[in-house]
């Protein structure tokens, strides 16, 4: 038996899994109302992915116009990273009526999109 053969199918096979399950996180950050923000472990919840995993997906979009990752934040309510930068973050946070104090999301239990229809 060709285990290399193998190996590529199912490396094409998790590619693709990967693929699928990055286009239906950036599908959901469209769907965050302005003024709310989401965490990557309920992004990755929704989708079934570590949220590790959709922190990789953030930090590797190049259209942050068209997918807004930057309503992305830690479940501690912390920003986490941006890959424009943490100045910029916070700058379209605040654009969006998010209030930041030291580091955090104010009223992070009111500014929480669950995408259960609820908020």
């Amino acid at each position: 038996m060709n285990f290399d053969f193998l190996r590529s199918v199912n490396i094409i096979f998790l590619f693709r899994i990967l693929i699928d399950k990055k286009r239906e996180v950036l599908k959901l950050l469209q769907e965050i109302p302005k003024g709310k923000v989401t965490t990557y472990a309920i992004l990755g919840k929704k989708v079934g992915l570590h949220p590790r995993t959709v922190g990789m997906i953030m930090r590797d979009n190049d259209r942050p116009e068209t997918y807004p990752c930057y309503k992305v934040v830690a479940s501690n309510g912390r920003l986490g990273g941006y890959n424009l930068g943490s100045k910029e973050k916070i700058r379209r946070l605040r654009k969006d009526g998010i209030l930041i104090k030291e580091g955090k999301i104010s009223a992070f239990g009111e500014k929480l999109h669950k995408f259960d229809n609820r908020g």
